[in-house]
């Protein structure tokens, strides 16, 4: 008897812990969501808007090839190799992240106009931000292998921006960083 009394109370801790965690999540995608929109309803002028766009794009795998050719400049194709290593590990993390959360991506707001359509361009999950990903990962591959810090410069435009054209909320891109610069230094650790 007192051992199936021991089992009830087991079930009961359980439930009552993944009770909390549930409560405590849910209160996260709340106030995730509260905050995004707010993002995501912001108006800023022309110019404003135009280094947004950059800064939206600049991780896309269009662009990416840029930062290899910077990299080129710095050492020799073989050197690259190690850095190309870290670009797809995060890029098949995003891609098996994304397919595993299928966090559905903000909703576009009819009222709210932007100049540069971002946001079209997204056909995948929102969670995590692959470009806040790369940004770190960007950010950790130049500070680590070329000695270079204007990659870090860069990883909260990044992430402001693909919040502004509603790609992501909050969460995406602040989870999207936290990978990129575990997967980043874990893999310069692994390579060198």
């Amino acid at each position: 008897m007192e051992k199936k009394n021991n089992n009830n109370n087991n079930k009961n801790n359980n439930n009552n812990s993944s009770s909390f965690i549930n409560n405590i999540i849910s209160k996260i995608i709340f106030f995730d969501k509260k905050y995004s929109e707010i993002i995501h309803k912001s108006e800023v002028n022309i110019i404003l808007e135009l280094l947004l766009f950059i800064s939206a794009r600049l991780y896309n795998p269009e662009c990416v090839f840029i930062y290899f050719i910077i990299m080129f400049y710095y050492s020799n194709l073989t050197f690259i190799l190690k850095p190309l290593t870290h670009v797809i590990i995060c890029l098949l993390i995003t891609i098996s992240m994304k397919h595993y959360t299928k966090r559905i991506r903000p909703k576009l707001y009819d009222n709210i106009k932007r100049r540069y359509n971002v946001r079209d361009r997204e056909t995948n999950c929102s969670m995590p931000s692959g470009d806040s990903m790369q940004a770190a990962n960007f950010a950790i591959i130049f500070y680590c292998y070329y000695g270079k810090i204007f990659g870090f410069f860069l990883i909260f435009p990044v992430m402001l921006s693909r919040i502004f054209f509603c790609c992501h909320y909050i969460m995406d891109t602040i989870v999207g960083v936290i990978i990129g610069f575990i997967v980043s230094i874990s893999l310069f650790n692994f390579l060198n």
